[in-house]
């Protein structure tokens, strides 16, 4: 009696493991990747699911237009060496570049000049463009110093408190009105 009973504990203690080794192992399926995996996929399938997978490389970017960015704003002749002003408009600030100078510059250099077209040949990341000087508008320029000093309010003395003068009570008016008999 004592060995069936063994013998029964011992039959669900082997179940039970099977029945854990069993899901453990379905676990483990289901994770496995059977694309890469298959012993029955023809040979280079992997490569070409790899090549097949990757992006494509992004466009190469467009040359700046040089146009819209710079401006000439001036040039002038100093000592046989020529001098350009040129304007950069994303930054908002301007710089003297000598013709055919390329070691001060930032990137922005001068490679021809046309005096009688008041034209420059401007290369800037091996993109080369033609820019003319710019025409005067005619209109002013607002100093700056003006400008702000227009905006800020003028300074107010702060209110000093002054102090108060003690206040007697006077006896409130109190008026009559006298009736005269007739």
């Amino acid at each position: 009696m004592t060995s069936l009973r063994h013998l029964r504990i011992f039959i669900r203690l082997f179940a039970g493991v099977f029945f854990f080794l069993f899901t453990l192992n379905l676990s483990a399926q289901s994770k496995r990747d059977l694309t890469k995996d298959s012993p029955f996929l023809p040979p280079g399938y992997r490569q070409h699911l790899e090549k097949k997978n990757k992006k494509p490389p992004p466009p190469p970017k467009a040359p700046p237009k040089l146009r819209q960015n710079l401006e000439l704003r001036g040039y002038f002749r100093l000592g046989g060496v020529w001098r350009f002003s040129v304007f950069d408009k994303r930054t908002n600030k301007s710089q003297w570049i000598i013709l055919n100078d390329r070691d001060r510059n930032d990137g922005i250099y001068v490679t021809e000049f046309d005096y009688e077209n008041g034209s420059v040949q401007i290369e800037q990341d091996g993109h080369k463009e033609s820019i003319s000087i710019s025409s005067p508008s005619g209109n002013s320029l607002p100093i700056a110093h003006l400008k702000a000093a227009a905006i800020r309010k003028p300074a107010t003395k702060p209110a000093t408190p002054t102090p108060k003068k003690p206040t007697t009570a006077k006896p409130p008016v109190v008026r009559q009105r006298i009736v005269t008999p007739r």
